[in-house]
């Protein structure tokens, strides 16, 4: 068993606005298999352009996105709920247009919204109620829409895999699966490895960083213990590598990294690369001079 891996484009962007696709040849010089873009960060995204640029690097696509509070699928709103499906649809139909077959990220409510009076329970099930009708979409166009639980500093709706295999499970389509990420399961599972187990088949994507949130090896989670997870659930997804470590710039701001979480972005990257494919992907030959033992 062989996975693929992908990073993404703001492991070397340090503001939001500028072309992700400027990135994708240091990618797969680095001998990433995929890159993942942001709908979030640059709606304006030309699809077209996008894939082609990938093309010509030799990488497929994969696609994140958030959703702004004004389509908000947790919302009490039925109308912020519809203009949620519409904007879901429209990121769905982007991602198929790049010839992407993943839409992940924070797809069921935004990022760092904790309303007064929140209540997890009522907005997951606000959630569910909004991606059954997102779920159909999905299905005709052949893209799988992932929900990402993150820690309960980013979010109250999901945090744990317990709570998005659940709401999985009660959204009922083949097209809308769980996405994973190291840095969030450190921070929320008392066993991430048990915790990978009991997701089984609705696991559809699964991201990588250390404890801190620096590239795997750089930390303390035992990824060992992560790999041997995924091969007894036969996972068969994509890796993804997702750490932002520009300090003192806005997407570092952003996403609170207030330290430099890499000493050279290149030799790092290689480097987290062969530890991924060693212990998360199954026997690969790992080549072009880039070396180690995991």
């Amino acid at each position: 068993m062989t996975r693929e891996v992908s990073v993404s484009a703001y492991y070397w962007i340090n503001r939001w606005n500028r072309d992700q696709a400027e990135v994708f040849r240091i990618a797969s010089d680095c001998g990433f298999d995929g890159i993942e873009v942001s709908l979030y960060a640059q709606p304006d995204i030309d699809p077209a352009a996008m894939r082609a640029k990938a093309e010509s690097c030799g990488l497929e696509i994969l696609v994140s996105t958030g959703v702004p509070a004004e389509a908000d699928p947790s919302s009490e709103s039925p109308s912020t709920r519809d203009a949620a499906v519409a904007y879901l649809t429209d990121c769905l139909q982007m991602t198929a247009d790049m010839g992407a077959s993943l839409l992940g990220g924070l797809t069921y409510s935004p990022w760092m919204l904790f309303p007064d009076g929140a209540d997890p329970i009522g907005a997951r099930e606000r959630v569910v109620e909004t991606l059954r009708k997102v779920g159909p979409v999905a299905e005709r166009l052949g893209v799988v829409l992932c929900l990402e639980p993150v820690n309960r500093f980013e979010t109250y709706v999901l945090n744990t895999a317990e709570q998005g295999a659940a709401m999985i499970d009660a959204i009922g389509s083949a097209a809308v699966s769980l996405q994973l990420d190291t840095f969030h399961l450190n921070m929320e599972e008392r066993d991430a490895a048990a915790s990978i187990r009991s997701t089984g088949s609705r696991l559809g994507h699964f991201q990588v960083a250390d404890n801190d949130r620096s590239v795997p090896g750089k930390g303390s989670i035992d990824f060992a213990s992560i790999g041997q997870a995924l091969d007894d659930i036969a996972y068969e997804g994509w890796i993804g590598l997702e750490t932002f470590p520009h300090p003192g710039t806005e997407v570092g701001n952003d996403t609170f990294t207030w330290r430099p979480l890499v000493a050279d972005h290149e030799d790092d990257a290689r480097e987290a690369l062969v530890l991924i494919r060693n212990l998360l992907c199954g026997p690969v030959n790992v080549s072009d001079g880039v070396t180690g033992d995991g």
